[in-house]
């Protein structure tokens, strides 16, 4: 079941109904829960006035945003992380999609590349980012932990799973050995065969 969000001592259903509701960045909230450290967790909302960027006075961040040509969620990222200067102002974008990053035992030379390769969707990487996970939680989860329909949808070895996460978690098999094994190619229930078999013959053998 999906744990609720207590903030200001009310209940949200989920970080984005929060967010919305006290008009804060979705991002920022979960920054603000995580720092928390399970305590409680107090947030104001943004003052829509008076908004000063790189010397330059507007009257709210929407007509900040709309003045120097940027989304205005960029720009209220920008602030909520501390930002000043003409860098807040800036149409450059920052994200660095060009860094390495390894996945098991797979570098690949870009965030850009490994989610091409996984075929992955970035949008939806981005979001499970924001929510806090690390970026091989959240090719975990894009992988093998999301459901599948209809219901109990993967079988594997003769058993019924609603996804190949419940799979692996069933046979012990840890989501590194998953994906690496992915990588030589075949479908994710064909992958979890193949381990499965090594596995057995392992141990026949020893």
């Amino acid at each position: 079941m999906k744990k609720s969000i207590i903030i200001n001592g009310v209940s949200y259903p989920s970080y984005t109904a929060a967010a919305k509701s006290l008009g804060i960045n979705r991002s920022t909230l979960v920054s603000r829960v995580k720092a928390a450290n399970g305590g409680p967790v107090s947030v104001t909302a943004p003052s829509e006035e008076n908004v000063v960027i790189d010397g330059q006075a507007f009257s709210n961040i929407t007509a900040a945003a709309t003045a120097l040509g940027l989304p205005r969620a960029t720009l209220q990222n920008r602030l909520d992380a501390g930002w000043s200067g003409s860098k807040v102002a800036s149409k450059k974008s920052y994200q660095n999609r060009s860094k390495q990053i390894r996945i098991g035992s797979k570098l690949f030379p870009s965030i850009k590349a490994m989610l091409s390769t996984l075929s992955l969707h970035e949008r939806r990487y981005g979001e499970l980012k924001r929510d806090g996970l690390s970026p091989q939680q959240v090719v975990e989860k894009m992988m093998v932990r999301q459901g599948v329909t209809p219901r109990y949808h993967v079988e594997v070895a003769g058993r019924h799973f609603a996804n190949i996460g419940e799979a692996l978690d069933y046979f012990g098999i840890s989501f590194l050995t998953y994906f690496d094994e992915k990588m030589k190619g075949g479908e994710p229930v064909d992958v979890v065969s193949r381990i499965i078999d090594a596995e057995t013959t392992y141990r026949e053998a020893a």
